[in-house]
């Protein structure tokens, strides 16, 4: 994966993160909730989503990155070092906010910026590649319901097992431990550190393509100013060689937030980029590649209607290597459903039960559309003993051929 693919799965994520927090604080807004920082680490950490929405306004950062050499079945891929930053503020009593990501550009250089903005119902996004696909305005506007409906909220990636863009729900319904640390000033802001040990179900295929899930779980830091508020959250998850690290960091309770509509002149309605999928191609790949995972969070470039890369590609074997209990012989079929000749670039995580045990990728070019090509590789078994081994299609890069 290159490094401009990292930042366009960040940006995209990282504006999910507003519609994830509105939901979720407008949920708890009223209820009072317990005592400030009394009872059990796990009822303050609980209640600080209630605290945090009682105070009706909030100021938001994130840091999102990804920093490390891919490693796949043994082989390296080239140093990555991608980061995206995005300042916000929400009123949840109002219902709204505006959120302003920035990254690097798709060609790798230059800055990229996108926009978000809610109020009450409606959602607002400006971003490169809208201005080709809706008349040449750089807004569109969509239901904010009838989005979350068609993408969900789960843009903030799976990160093999997990998904963050519930934020602070996510804490209520999938926390099995929490834990206090210490205190620490965060700041100038005094705050206490909780770890939360979270638990998530993986979805894999079995050699038999039979879907397959398991539970497991990862840890989140988070801190909880002296008012029960909370102040910052933090996920730091090793992948393949890859360290993803996601920093929401919250202030000035209570301040103003005022939230816009941008003019109705250089807005056009998103209702039908929304429902053809290519709303979500355009937020989450604006480089002309398109490329899809297995949880369905897959992106595809904003001048094709073809289906998702994922559906081309299925997995009819997954077992160690007889010879060599390191190995996994891994294979399948790639089908073009895209109207142009593509390459291909495969990626596939090795589970045993729910854990992730090794990888591998596979690469092909120029498959014409609509033909067949049977593929097989070998992936490295890096952790475990092999056995119950399944195979997960994390990922699909779908490129037309050169």
């Amino acid at each position: 994966m290159t490094a401009p693919r990292f930042q366009r799965l960040l940006i995209a994520g990282i504006g999910v993160v507003v519609i994830a927090l509105v939901v979720t604080f407008v949920a708890v807004v009223g209820h009072a909730g317990t005592p400030a920082l009394t009872g059990t680490p796990r009822q303050i950490v609980l209640a600080s989503a209630t605290r945090t929405a009682a105070a009706n306004t909030v100021h938001m950062k994130v840091t999102m990155s990804f920093s490390g050499t891919p490693s796949f079945a043994g082989q390296s891929g080239k140093p990555v070092s991608v980061a995206v930053t995005a300042e916000g503020a929400f009123d949840f009593a109002q219902k709204s906010a505006t959120l302003t990501a920035r990254g690097p550009g798709a060609s790798g250089k230059g800055t990229e910026v996108r926009q978000m903005r809610i109020i009450g119902p409606t959602l607002y996004i400006s971003a490169p590649g809208l201005r080709s696909a809706d008349g040449g305005k750089p807004w569109v506007h969509v239901g904010l319901a009838q989005y979350n409906q068609k993408e969900g909220t789960s843009g903030l990636g799976s990160f093999s097992t997990g998904d963050l863009s519930q934020i602070l729900g996510v804490l209520r319904q999938h926390s099995s431990s929490i834990t206090k640390v210490g205190s620490v000033t965060i700041d100038g802001v005094a705050t206490i550190h909780y770890r939360v040990m979270l638990t998530g179900t993986a979805t894999s295929t079995s050699s038999s393509g039979a879907p397959v899930s398991g539970s497991v779980s990862w840890p989140m830091d988070v801190w909880v100013d002296t008012q029960g508020r909370l102040s910052q959250m933090r996920l730091q998850v090793p992948f393949f060689g890859i360290e993803m690290s996601d920093t929401l960091t919250l202030s000035d309770y209570g301040s103003p937030v005022s939230v816009t509509p941008p003019p109705a002149d250089q807005t056009a309605n998103g209702a039908g980029l929304l429902n053809s999928g290519q709303l979500d191609q355009i937020l989450g790949n604006s480089s002309g590649s398109s490329s899809s995972s297995a949880t369905g969070s897959g992106t595809t470039a904003p001048n094709t209607a073809a289906p998702s890369p994922t559906s081309d590609v299925t997995i009819t074997q997954c077992q160690v290597d007889p010879s060599d209990s390191t190995l996994a012989d891994v294979g399948g079929t790639i089908v073009n459903h895209d109207a142009q000749t593509d390459d291909y670039f495969i990626t596939v995580t090795l589970l045993e039960g729910s854990t992730p045990v090794g990888g591998t990728t596979y690469n092909e070019n120029a498959i014409p559309p609509e033909q067949a090509s049977d593929w097989s590789t070998n992936g490295q078994v890096i952790g475990g003993s092999g056995s119950n081994l399944t195979c997960q299609l994390a990922e699909v890069e779908r490129t037309a051929s050169s």
